[in-house]
């Protein structure tokens, strides 16, 4: 690939008080966040990403086709149909994690690991995902 991508994560997270109670009672209260990643994230050799990808693990483990040689530094994965799914993010040095999701799913592992696979262990649905990261 010619040249570094960029990539950006924007968006707000805010929590505020609605005349509504959620379930369970529970109220919020006014704060809010601005989503952004790392400086250390923020430049790229590669990505892969697919939209409206349809998984199926009822009957068995599904990796999503992550190439060999990605060491993943951002992982995005929504759920846009179905679910919940039980995510599997494999770690260089961490190992495998397994994740339950039901939404939506943002890492940016550690300067010292990167990702290096995605399996979805359980559930069926449709989700979109990307990664992106450099190139071992």
């Amino acid at each position: 690939m010619a040249g570094k991508l960029s990539v950006r994560l924007t968006g707000d997270l805010d929590i505020s008080v609605d005349s509504a109670t959620c379930a369970g009672g529970f109220v919020s209260v006014g704060t809010g966040f601005k989503l952004g990643i790392t400086d250390f994230t923020r430049c790229a050799d590669t990505e892969i990403s697919q939209n409206l990808y349809d998984v199926d693990a009822s009957l068995a483990p599904v990796p999503l086709p992550y190439p060999p040689n990605l060491e993943g530094r951002l992982l995005y994965l929504q759920i846009v149909r179905g679910g919940p799914l039980a995510v599997e993010v494999t770690f260089a040095a961490q190992g495998p994690t397994v994740i339950p999701l039901k939404g939506l799913l943002v890492i940016e592992p550690s300067n010292l690991d990167y990702i290096t696979g995605i399996t979805i262990n359980s559930g069926q649905g449709t989700i979109e995902w990307a990664v992106t990261g450099t190139e071992a």
